[in-house]
């Protein structure tokens, strides 16, 4: 139990000298969420958290920050669930999906980081998720 609390303090009390309230948090999160949805950046497989800051005129530390507090992810859980979900787009759009092409169309750099974090997110894989749609 101790160990849990500790877990619990050490998000808030790393980010304890960083000025951003709430309020400033939801802003980047509505500002992440925008972007995303007209520039689809995960889509490229090199996208990082330099070009996000970059592109949004937002700090890397104050993304995280809003990431990590708001939405209890980190950047990378967070564009690698964007994209599993364009690869579900894909999967529902494709008769013939393969899911090798699908995983470098959705912005995985290879087929095992696809098959894993597919798994991780939706509980199946590619191909059982395309079955479940069938059904």
């Amino acid at each position: 139990m101790q160990k849990q609390e500790t877990l619990g303090v050490k998000t808030d009390e790393k980010y304890k000298n960083y000025e951003l309230d709430s309020a400033e948090m939801d802003e980047i999160i509505t500002s992440i969420n925008a972007y995303f949805k007209f520039k689809k950046g995960y889509l490229d497989s090199e996208f990082n958290l330099d070009k996000l800051s970059l592109d949004l005129r937002i700090s890397k530390v104050k993304i995280t920050q809003a990431l990590n507090v708001q939405l209890k992810t980190n950047f990378y859980q967070y564009i690698n669930t964007l994209r599993v979900e364009e690869a579900k787009r894909l999967i529902d759009k494709k008769q013939d999906a393969n899911f090798v092409t699908i995983g470098y169309e959705s912005g995985f750099k290879n087929k095992s980081t696809f098959y894993k974090y597919f798994k991780q997110i939706t509980g199946a894989t590619p191909s059982d998720y395309k079955r479940m749609l069938v059904e």
